[in-house]
């Protein structure tokens, strides 16, 4: 890949995403969405198997959601994902879905997530060299130093409770 962000889903509105207002559902954006996220953390290799090898997970605290022009049935889409931050503890993540039969941005999904010891409970650093690794080369690939519009400008600096 040479820069911008991953493609993390393509498909197409089906007929069951439409409900009685003849656009996709709400629900099905979030379907998307998750579909989407699955994909990036695959990608940073945090799969399905991760917290049983490692136990370790990753949990999202924050999801933000903006839908800004519908889809309608047989619009074809795709998510494209960024990293657009990490501590290597926490990853702030975006997904821009669009509709490219028209094209244009029909949502987006700003998130938050955390690297967790699940034994203990608590937020953890990422251990895994590999994962590390892939967590900044993904940041580095996907971001090309600006704020895709909508996303949410988080104060990493403050600490819960401090």
């Amino acid at each position: 890949m040479d820069g911008g962000p991953l493609v993390c889903f393509r498909g197409e509105v089906l007929p069951e995403w439409v409900d009685v207002n003849d656009h996709m559902n709400v629900s099905f954006f979030d379907r998307v969405f998750d579909a989407a996220e699955k994909v990036l953390f695959d990608e940073l290799g945090i799969d399905e198997g991760y917290a049983g090898r490692t136990g370790y997970g990753v949990f999202r605290i924050e999801k933000f959601i903006r839908y800004e022009k519908e889809l309608r049935l047989g619009h074809k889409l795709e998510v494209r994902s960024s990293v657009l931050w990490t501590d290597q503890r926490r990853i702030h993540h975006f997904h821009e879905m669009v509709n490219v039969s028209v094209p244009a941005r029909s949502a987006f999904c700003d998130a938050l997530s955390i690297h967790v010891d699940l034994s203990k409970r608590k937020a953890a650093m990422f251990h895994l060299d590999e994962v590390r690794e892939r967590l900044q080369d993904l940041h580095r690939r996907t971001m090309d130093g600006s704020r895709p519009p909508g996303a949410i400008a988080r104060d990493f600096t403050k600490r819960r409770g401090a």
